[in-house]
């Protein structure tokens, strides 16, 4: 594909190689932090022109999306000043893909059921690790649907999503669906866990679990049913 045509990349610096991006043909990150509200700010730097830019999307992983919608963009003649204020003013154009809600009793949720696979399940746990302790209070809550159509990596899969909700402390996790069973089997005994068949029963749960102060995170294939939680904790898509 390479043979012929012109190459551009884009991607995250690491701190010793800050000063080298002018040399190369694309569009840079550096210095990457993620706000109180889940919000990436970086500095972006394409050539010799650098700015810093504050994302108006929730998630650290949406940096290197940023990154690849601005290399296209500045090829076809946007400016880097304009690309990053459609940057700043980016929300989600899908429901239920990383929706943040503050709803009674000092609850965060995090919407982010349209759909899932591994690598976008622990994006959204990362997600929920970060605005749980920038919140200083109340407990990282976890509900997690099936990831459907995975054929033979399913079981290892799943088993791999409740190792990243051990490794970042999630304190409270409730599985939706069989084929998520995996999950729960490895966070049962490091966290408060529990698992139910659908999202009907699911939802009696999570109303039972949940206490002022916490966040939580909603994710799952669209199939799981788990964006019939989030509807229902936040009062519906429109509310």
């Amino acid at each position: 594909m390479a043979s012929g045509a012109q190459i551009r990349y884009f991607g995250e610096l690491k701190p010793e190689r800050t000063g080298q991006e002018a040399e190369a043909k694309g569009v840079y990150a550096s210095q990457v932090t993620v706000g109180a509200d889940g919000r990436p700010a970086f500095w972006m730097t394409r050539g010799s022109e650098t700015l810093k830019v504050k994302l108006g999307l929730v998630g650290r992983h949406n940096v290197a999306n940023s990154l690849a919608a601005v290399t296209a963009a500045t090829e076809l003649g946007v400016s880097l000043v304009q690309a990053a204020r459609v940057l700043e003013n980016a929300r989600p154009l899908s429901q239920h893909r990383l929706d943040v809600r503050e709803i009674e009793s000092d609850i965060t949720v995090i919407d982010d059921s349209y759909n899932a696979n591994l690598d976008s399940m622990r994006s959204g746990i990362t997600t929920l690790k970060t605005l749980a302790q920038a919140k200083g209070r109340g407990r990282a809550v976890a509900i997690l649907g099936e990831m459907l159509e995975l054929g033979a990596d399913s079981e290892n899969h799943h088993r791999l999503v409740g190792k990243a909700c051990l490794e970042a402390g999630i304190k409270v996790v409730v599985t939706v669906g069989q084929q998520a069973t995996p999950i729960y089997q490895t966070v049962l005994g490091h966290a408060e866990a529990q698992h139910c068949e659908n999202a009907e029963e699911a939802l009696r749960v999570v109303r039972q679990v949940l206490v002022p102060g916490d966040t939580v995170l909603v994710k799952g294939s669209n199939g799981s049913g788990v964006w019939k939680i989030a509807e229902a904790l936040t009062g519906g898509s429109d509310s």
